[in-house]
């Protein structure tokens, strides 16, 4: 009979405020590196609450398109410009035979 893991049920607060949520429960509400998180109290408690928001740009078929949801403060729009246009050259380069 296989093993049952414990739940998790408390983690600790380091010297720098910051709090581990072991990855069973980031694995449960789909958490991962990078994800914000809305802070709130309630009651006299803490509550965390993933940020789900709808990115304000998609890439269908290879081109990034506009979703009409906003686009995150300080979007890098050159970058993505260029970025876009240089996998271009690279691919035609490729086809063309020239490296």
């Amino acid at each position: 009979m296989p093993r049952r893991r414990k739940p998790v049920d408390t983690t600790t607060l380091d010297k720098f405020g910051r709090v581990l949520l072991p990855k069973p429960l980031r694995d449960r509400v789909g958490l991962r590196p990078g994800d914000s998180l809305h802070v709130e109290v309630r009651e006299g408690s803490v509550v965390l609450e993933p940020v789900r928001v709808k990115p304000g740009i998609v890439y269908r078929n290879g081109w990034p398109v506009l979703t009409g949801y906003e686009v995150e403060e300080g979007f890098d729009w050159k970058g993505l410009i260029r970025r876009d246009r240089d996998a271009r050259i690279r691919k035609i380069a490729g086809w063309s035979g020239q490296r």
